[in-house]
Parts: C-alpha cells; sequence; structure tokens
C-alpha cells in the first residue's frame, strides 16, 4: 500500500521521515498471479526501501490478507542502524504474531532491524489522534 524508496546521497547524515497517524485496516490486493508467485515479499501494508530509514508511530495495522504489514527494507551503512516502529496497533496482542507480520533483518540479513515494541495490545487502548483530554 504505501512503499517509500529513497535512495540517498548521503549515508552518514539522518533525514528524519516520519510515518504516523495512518489507519490501515482491512485492505486487499489485486495481482497477476503469475506475478504474485514470482516476488517476494508479495504483498505489504508499509514498505521501506533504499537507504533512509523511517519512524512509523501511532498507526492502526491489520490487514489479514497481506503477508506482512511491514517490510524494514532499508539498506543502513551501519550494521547496528535500527528501524523504530514502536506504539503501532498491529491487529494482534501476541509479540510473537507481530514478529510474524514484519519482514525485517531477522528473516533477510540486508535488510534493517525493526524495533516493534512498545505496541498497543487493543484498538480500544488506541486513542485516536484527534481526541483531545479535558483539564
Amino acid at each position: 500500500m504505501l512503499k517509500m524508496n529513497i535512495r540517498s546521497h548521503s549515508l552518514r547524515n539522518k533525514v528524519a521521515a516520519w510515518i504516523q497517524y495512518n489507519y490501515f485496516i482491512q485492505n486487499g490486493f489485486l495481482r497477476n498471479t503469475e506475478e504474485y508467485v514470482d516476488m517476494w515479499p508479495r504483498s505489504f501494508t508499509i514498505g521501506i526501501f533504499g537507504s533512509q530509514l523511517a519512524n512509523i508511530h501511532f498507526n492502526r495495522l491489520w490487514n489479514i490478507l497481506f503477508d506482512f504489514e511491514l517490510i524494514s527494507g532499508a539498506k543502513s551503512s551501519n550494521v547496528k542502524d535500527t528501524m523504530n516502529v514502536t506504539y503501532n496497533w498491529w491487529g494482534v496482542a501476541n509479540e510473537a504474531a507481530i514478529n510474524q507480520r514484519i519482514f525485517d533483518f531477522d528473516d533477510w540479513n540486508i535488510f534493517t532491524l525493526a524495533i516493534f515494541s512498545p505496541f498497543f495490545v487493543t484498538k480500544e487502548n488506541f486513542i485516536s489522534f484527534w481526541w483531545k483530554p479535558q483539564n
């Protein structure tokens, strides 16, 4: 659904990139079956590729028809770099199930590791970003 593929000429300087306050819920995809078999990862909600890392926070991600909710596909020059994807609702409250929905360094060692904890365990606890507490 959302693909960010930025190839920067500056590998040492960090540029802030944010994906926040979005609702990616119950989406599907249409793809020719021949192409679907040949590509991997085949379907995803958010894909970060290239050399630019992104901070992904306060999003609702629940797309069971996709293979992954997140592809942490940035190729960083520093192996210690991680993608910060904390404070999202992933559609499940189980850490192992969330890990299965993220394609990152654990799945393919040329990609960046995604740090997803802490995360929201229910969508009821995920407060809408339009909500303002009363003083």
